[in-house]
Formats: C-alpha cells, structure tokens, sequence
C-alpha cells in the first residue's frame, strides 16, 4: 500500500500513534479498533505525513484536511 508517497510503515505509525494507549490488548483486542477522536487524529496524521515534503507544506492546516 503507496498513498501517494507515504509507505505502508508510516500509515502504520501514524495508526499506532493515535490509539489511545490501552494496559490490556490481549483481552480487549482494542488494539485493532479506533474511536472516532482517534481517527481524526489519524487522518490528520496521515495528512501532515502527506504535505511534509511538498511545496504546500506551509500552508495552513485546515485547508490540506479539506
């Protein structure tokens, strides 16, 4: 998976890093669902990742989410 640039490792940061930190994993399998807040953060993640080596990547935040 190449989201135009962004190789699947970084998606897989960008989805780890923004899963709150849950003790008991092996029980909940909570590791492989997202709440809505950390979906956002994820999306934005991945949309910082996406911009940071382009000319846009100065350009204010909100309009690279839209």
């Amino acid at each position: 998976m190449n989201i135009k640039g962004i190789s699947e490792r970084m998606v897989g940061v960008c989805f780890y890093e923004s899963i709150l930190f849950i003790v008991d994993t092996i029980r909940t399998g909570r590791y492989e669902m997202m709440q809505y807040w950390e979906f956002i953060v994820f999306i934005c993640r991945i949309t910082y990742e996406f911009y940071k080596k382009t000319p846009y990547h100065n350009e204010p935040f909100h309009l690279k989410l839209d």
